[in-house]
């Protein structure tokens, strides 16, 4: 290799070489980046944009209500990651919700403390699309592999 080519990779100093390949390769591995691929999180994330999520590693907290969390692949439903909206957490009593429209994202589900209608089992969420026509339920907690924190759309797109 010559030596503009070295300078100009910074090979010339290995030191600041090591520092940068390690930020790029924690960087990769600390904050995933996916790509939409349906349209399960319309009108919130549009499909074809572009995801940074931070590993679940690496959360202070267990995710919130409201918050759009990135889940591993299941072998019959996904062979991708797919993401959704958290709608409940473990031990809340709600409501199940009928489809008709953005209703998760218009707060018109019902979660409550003291009904007798449903209970979120230990380990498991309740999630859901902001789509219509995305699918919604219980998913074990052991699934999750990251929290959406910021998306855009790709310019090409």
């Amino acid at each position: 290799m010559n030596k503009k080519l070295k300078k100009m990779l910074g090979f010339d100093r290995p030191k600041i070489s090591a520092f940068v390949l390690m930020i790029v390769v924690a960087t990769h591995f600390a904050f995933p980046r996916y790509v939409v691929a349906t349209e399960s999180m319309v009108p919130t994330i549009p499909k074809g944009s572009y995801v940074v999520t931070i590993h679940e590693d690496l959360l202070r907290s267990e995710p919130k209500k409201g918050d759009i969390v990135v889940f591993a692949p299941v072998k019959g439903v996904s062979p991708y990651p797919w993401m959704h909206r958290v709608i409940g957490l473990e031990n809340e009593v709600f409501n199940p919700f009928t489809r008709k429209g953005r209703v998760d994202i218009d707060d018109a589900y019902t979660v409550t403390q003291k009904t007798d209608i449903e209970t979120i089992p230990e380990g498991y969420i309740y999630q859901s699309g902001d789509s219509d026509r995305s699918y919604y339920g219980l998913v074990i907690k052991e699934l999750i592999r990251g929290k959406v924190l910021f998306h855009f759309e790709l310019p090409w797109k």
